[in-house]
């Protein structure tokens, strides 16, 4: 519900980002959940970062939504 709000408040060009921590419980539905509310966006660009070294390290997933995205000016 945070992440759609924040989406529909968010200026046309603007940024969200979410760093999903898969270490603690209920980490990997958390991400899981963050990752496919972000592939659900049309017309958004979507750029995940992962780091390698740890097997359940962070993942950074940044939105940024395009000007024909809708939504404020």
């Amino acid at each position: 519900a945070a992440l759609e709000q924040g989406w529909t408040a968010l200026r046309n060009g603007g940024i969200i980002t979410a760093a999903c921590y898969q270490g603690h419980p209920g980490g990997r539905a958390e991400t899981e959940a963050v990752l496919a509310w972000a592939a659900a966006l049309e017309r958004a660009q979507i750029e995940i970062c992962r780091r390698e070294e740890a097997k359940d390290g962070p993942i950074l997933v940044t939105v940024r939504k395009s000007a024909r995205a809708g939504g404020p000016e």
